[in-house]
């Protein structure tokens, strides 16, 4: 007689699941999105990506935001050669930010 691996954890119940309270509403929007669309695909998040998930919000977030400063940067810069590894820098850091949402959303399987 087998006996069936016992479930390491449950589902959270999307109701039950809110965005934390330090996220902005645009961020809380993106949550829930999220939240009702892995329900919805029959795959609910569990307790254990909980962190993940705001993790993937902040840095979508900050891509958003090192998109804007770099388009300002790019515009701006002109010809003066400090600006310029100043624009190179934000590059890595946006390239950076979107190699780890990337990884994150694998992660959460979105």
């Amino acid at each position: 007689m087998t006996v069936a691996a016992p479930l390491i954890e449950n589902p959270i119940v999307s109701a039950a699941l809110v965005p934390p309270a330090w996220m902005a509403k645009a961020e809380k929007a993106a949550f829930d999105r999220i939240v009702i669309a892995r329900k919805a695909a029959g795959n609910p998040l569990l307790s254990a990506e909980f962190d993940l998930l705001c993790d993937y919000i902040s840095s979508r977030t900050r891509i958003n935001a090192l998109r804007r400063f770099l388009k300002r940067e790019i515009a701006g810069a002109g010809d003066y050669a400090p600006s310029h590894r100043h624009v190179a820098a934000l590059i890595r850091q946006v390239d950076t930010s979107t190699s780890l949402s990337r990884r994150l959303a694998r992660e959460l399987k979105l």
